[in-house]
């Protein structure tokens, strides 16, 4: 498998006075802004990827038809087929967002591990810490 990536980082080019003129963006970047400002509207989306905008707007719709009747966003609580629907939508959306990044197995084990290590450490610092305070009373 590949391990290349898509920088989605934003370049600037700058006038002589160091004021931003304009900004490169990568597709990914532009898409994932689109995605986080709720842009519907299709002609703002790449060529080829106006469907994104759709898709976009039904996902909305469902989230927001949720709740309108529940009070809250709760997938579980949807009909199967508005699942099956909504997923799909989603993928759609997630696709055209991929960087192409892929965390390995082990990699991601051992970022957990270390996580839920930082975790544990944090807990017994602190009970140590109640511990002392108990003995200087």
């Amino acid at each position: 498998m590949s391990e290349t990536t898509i920088d989605i980082h934003p370049q600037f080019s700058i006038d002589a006075e160091s004021k931003p003129q304009s900004v490169i963006l990568s597709t990914v970047a532009y898409i994932t802004l689109l995605v986080r400002a709720n842009e519907t509207e299709p002609s703002l989306w790449p060529p080829g990827m106006e469907e994104g905008a759709m898709a976009l707007r039904r996902v909305r719709e469902i989230e927001s038809d949720c709740i309108a009747k529940i009070g809250e966003f709760d997938w579980e609580k949807l009909p199967e087929d508005l699942q099956d629907e909504y997923d799909s939508l989603c993928a759609l959306l997630d696709r055209f967002q991929d960087t192409g990044e892929r965390i390995g197995l082990r990699n991601l084990l051992l970022a957990v591990h270390e996580a839920e290590g930082c975790e544990r450490s944090k807990a017994i610092s602190a009970e140590r810490s109640e511990q002392e305070s108990e003995r200087m009373v």
